[in-house]
């Protein structure tokens, strides 16, 4: 019995994409894993005031997001400093904000360059605990800093 290769060389054509695909699609897998936790975790740990800081966490591929975002509105603020994390009166919108870029995040090409970005004027004073002041920070072991170290073990025990 023999079998010519060129019989059923579109079945085999067929297989191969299959298993080319296969990487790509346990990247892809793992990618959204990653950028998932590192969304939340990022964004639960930013203070809100106004909301900026945290309307500003902004997901991109291939170059990072250009640009800070302003004051979302709504609410008055309160007295935020003395609110736990996630009772601010503007989280809602800013995090509706931070939401929608990860949702418009496209994976389809897991071999890109992911970005998340925040261009809000004072995030580093942020991401450093020194706003409002040292004494008075919500966040003092930061939001990114924190949260990718976070990340990195998690991703380390998979």
């Amino acid at each position: 019995m023999s079998i010519s290769f060129s019989d059923n060389i579109n079945d085999v054509i067929a297989g191969m994409q299959i298993h080319k695909q296969k990487p790509a699609e346990l990247l892809r897998k793992e990618i959204n894993i990653a950028i998932t936790y590192l969304h939340t975790a990022v964004t639960d740990r930013t203070p809100v005031y106004t909301g900026t800081a945290l309307r500003n966490w902004q997901w991109s591929a291939g170059t990072p997001a250009s640009g800070e975002l302003g004051d979302p509105g709504g609410p008055a603020p309160g007295a935020t400093s003395s609110m736990a994390l996630g009772t601010e009166p503007r989280r809602g919108i800013a995090q509706a904000d931070a939401d929608a870029s990860l949702a418009r995040l496209s994976l389809k090409n897991p071999f890109q360059t992911f970005w998340l970005s925040n261009n809000y004027g004072k995030i580093d004073e942020l991401e450093y605990g020194m706003l409002p002041t040292r004494e008075r920070s919500r966040s003092p072991a930061g939001m990114a800093r924190i949260s990718m170290k976070e990340l990195e073990v998690i991703m380390k025990r998979r």
